[in-house]
Parts: C-alpha cells; sequence; structure tokens
C-alpha cells in the first residue's frame, strides 16, 4: 500500500497516520497486528514509533469509529 505521504517526510501528525491505518484496515490487505512494518517501511518510522502509533490506533479505534463497534 502506497503512502499518501512523501516517504522520510517530518512532523508527519497522528491524524495522518490514523487515517493511513484505518484505510490499510479497510483493505483487508493484512492483519493490523503487522501494520507497524507498514509504517515503518511508507513513512520511514523507526520502529518504537510505529509500534506505539499502532497500539495508540487500536486503544482508540472503537471511541473514533463507534459506528462500527456494536
Amino acid at each position: 500500500m502506497k503512502s499518501k505521504i512523501e516517504r522520510g517526510q517530518r512532523n508527519i501528525t497522528e491524524p495522518i497516520l490514523f487515517s493511513y491505518l484505518d484505510e490499510l484496515r479497510e483493505s483487508g490487505i493484512i492483519n493490523m497486528w503487522g501494520a507497524a512494518s507498514y509504517l515503518i517501511e511508507d513513512f520511514d518510522l523507526p520502529p518504537n514509533r510505529a509500534s506505539d502509533v499502532l497500539l495508540k490506533w487500536m486503544k482508540t479505534y472503537s471511541k473514533r469509529h463507534p459506528e462500527e463497534v456494536k
């Protein structure tokens, strides 16, 4: 999955990363537990930041998408 953000861009915000992860989830191409590797590859994030972003995305998903949680 190609990023809409240029690889290595500085100051990538959490909303941009969360939107990317939402799109990745919707694509169904991977199990989201493996999504950190996509953040590392597509955004050139350090592994620890990619993992932190992914965990926060997972923890806040139902709050951000209440219509999908039943």
